[in-house]
């Protein structure tokens, strides 16, 4: 646990030794503010929920209950999904006046990377659930191995992308690992554990669920009302 929190902290601060050697302390204060106010406010609301899970994971592990493994992953990652995707949509919407009132119109060159970032900790924080099952069922080498693959790429892609795109390319440089890492590899190896394909996970995790019943009853009046034809009076 402790070599995945690390390697975790490292794919997430990297970024300032690339940016400080190529382009200066100066981008590095610019940029510092996407890490201060995205990735870590997205992991800051939904690690009460990532908190509460993992007991409960490490238990179904335990108890080498496959289908209750099964189960947390998909509702797990939907509540993780839900969650995050809200704090992302809020933060993405309002960068541009966030940063530039909080910060001043120096700091608008950060706008563009902080939603970049935005998604990459929407990618990491929905995950949750797949990375404590795999290490509920004892593969935890294989999501400290993804994460140092992760960061490996990380510092590739940053110096590459630094060059030509600024703070932008560092931002992406940062997206692309865990999209590849997160969506492609854990998840695929996290539904594989558990035996259920992934497009059954992706088909269960994002359709919607059934509306309460009276919330359902007043939907079904409601349209009833609007299209019932209306007789004419005689």
């Amino acid at each position: 646990m402790f070599v995945i929190s690390l390697a975790g902290q490292i794919s997430f601060n990297l970024d300032n030794l690339v940016i400080g050697a190529w382009l200066g302390p100066a981008a590095v204060a610019v940029y510092t503010i996407t890490h201060c106010a995205c990735p870590s406010t997205q992991r800051r609301l939904c690690d009460q929920f990532s908190g509460m899970l993992f007991p409960v994971v490490m238990a179904f592990g335990a108890d080498g209950d496959r289908e209750a493994l099964k189960r947390t992953l998909v509702e797990g990652n939907r509540i993780a999904m839900t969650l995050v995707t809200g704090a992302s949509v809020c933060l993405i919407g309002f960068s541009g006046p966030l940063i530039v009132g909080w910060m001043g119109p120096a700091f608008a060159g950060s706008v563009v990377p902080f939603n970049v970032l935005a998604l990459a900790g929407l990618i990491v924080v929905s995950q949750a659930a797949s990375s404590n099952v795999l290490i509920a069922l004892g593969r935890h080498r294989v999501v400290t191995w993804i994460w140092m693959a992760e960061s490996a790429v990380n510092l590739v892609l940053s110096v590459v992308l630094v060059r030509a795109l600024g703070l932008v390319g560092v931002a992406v440089g940062t997206l692309v690992p865990f999209v590849v890492g997160h969506l492609a590899v854990m998840l695929t190896i996290a539904c594989r554990a558990v035996g259920i394909p992934v497009s059954r996970f992706i088909y269960e995790t994002m359709r919607p669920r059934q509306l309460p019943e009276p919330l359902r009853r007043s939907c079904a009046r409601w349209f009833e009302s609007r299209t019932r034809p209306h007789r004419r009076p005689p």
